[in-house]
């Protein structure tokens, strides 16, 4: 679940454990998200996060 919290941060919660790339795009076009070629373009620029059970994680992002 995403949320935008009031100091501006976005909180990702209810995550279940793993490895995940987040990246923040603005106006990306719609459906682009499953279509390998753009993630492949996009994965450079995405920033790694691990979570364990449990835990929650940061990350400083910047919008690309």
């Amino acid at each position: 679940m995403l949320g935008w919290l009031q100091d501006g941060t976005y909180a990702l919660t209810l995550l279940p454990p793993g490895d995940y790339r987040i990246v923040t795009l603005l106006d990306p076009e719609a459906g682009r998200e499953f279509d390998p070629q753009w993630l492949g373009e996009v994965y450079p620029l995405s920033e790694r996060l691990t979570l364990g059970p449990g835990e929650t994680g940061t990350l400083p992002l910047r919008v690309r």
